[in-house]
């Protein structure tokens, strides 16, 4: 067993689901996260009922074109159209609620969570990606052959709304594929493929990335303020599941991959944590650094990973000199 797999052990291996997320913690987490802008500090309020009103935001963009405020769902604050309300997103919970994966095995389990993320979106398309060797995102399962090809493009160029949100542990959005300018090469792609929007959120398990959740239309979507903490909420769910698949000690290819993707991302926070104690950086420029740091020497992230944690020289030769 791996020192990931021994920080996830919870002492139940039934094969049920066990992810410590339910209904009613499910409610508490999503007033948590509409009650204000800071994560952690909405989760304690939302424990509190929310009662305050410090911190929490009206949902506008702020003056002078800042980064846009959001009102919890059901909000009176707000004249606004959810797309997806409480009671539906709970509803798509508890739906998943008894999934036995260890009769079933992970991979279908897990192509019901994504089937279901889709209905509840009305999406054309949805789809799950984990990293795996080499250091590449790799589709694990998809609800339609549209969205295998927006991630196999993906995968195959190294860049776009999955990959950000994996690499930066952030949601991610396209409202336009056609007025998209981050990843022009990906676009054109979708767009021959009839995809014209995508919404990705980071998938987590032991409080490590390791893929992302993703969302399709063909059509132009503004994903608006509901979607978008729904997209998260079930990202947080598809990263219980794959955290409970592990600590049940299931075998199989996706099992693999899970665990190799887990100790990766597990060194890698670690090195992030070493630079930004060190250098007084972010987690983003620590990445970024190392990353870069990768690509002129040849070597994998993961390597250079292990280079920081160790307290090694960042002057690294090219692996093939």
């Amino acid at each position: 067993m791996s020192q990931a797999t021994r920080r996830l052990r919870s002492g139940r291996t039934d094969g049920g689901t066990s992810w410590g997320l339910d209904q009613a913690d499910a409610a508490a987490v999503l007033k948590g996260w509409w009650c204000g802008n800071d994560r952690r500090a909405g989760l304690a309020r939302a424990t509190a009922g929310c009662d305050s009103d410090e911190g929490q935001t009206g949902g506008r963009d702020t003056a002078g074109g800042g980064a846009p405020e959001w009102a919890a769902m059901g909000s009176t604050r707000m004249k606004i159209e959810e797309r997806i309300d409480v009671e539906a997103l709970l509803k798509s919970i508890g739906s998943l609620q008894d999934l036995q994966f260890r009769q079933q095995g992970l991979e279908p389990a897990m192509q019901q969570v994504v089937d279901a993320a889709k209905t509840l979106f009305k999406a054309d398309g949805a789809g799950l990606m984990l990293i795996g060797e080499g250091e590449v995102l790799r589709w694990v399962t998809a609800t339609d052959p549209r969205a295998q090809v927006m991630e196999a493009a993906q995968e195959r160029l190294g860049e776009g709304p999955c990959v950000e949100a994996f690499e930066k542990g952030s949601l991610q959005l396209i409202p336009d594929t056609a007025a998209e300018e981050r990843w022009p090469e990906l676009t054109r792609v979708l767009r021959h493929d009839g995809v014209h929007a995508v919404l990705s959120v980071p998938v987590q398990v032991a409080q490590g990335t390791v893929g992302s959740l993703n969302f399709h239309l063909a059509e132009p979507h503004e994903w608006d303020h509901s979607e978008r903490n729904a997209a998260e909420v079930y990202g947080r769910l598809a990263g219980a599941l794959l955290g409970s698949a592990l600590t049940a000690e299931l075998q199989g290819r996706l099992i693999e991959q899970l665990q190799w993707a887990l100790d990766h991302r597990i060194l890698i926070e670690q090195a992030k944590g070493v630079l930004m104690g060190r250098d007084g950086i972010s987690a983003d420029v620590a990445y970024q650094r190392m990353r870069s740091a990768a690509r002129s020497s040849r070597r994998p992230v993961a390597e250079v990973a292990q280079i920081v944690v160790e307290g090694g020289p960042w002057g690294l030769p090219r692996k093939d000199s």
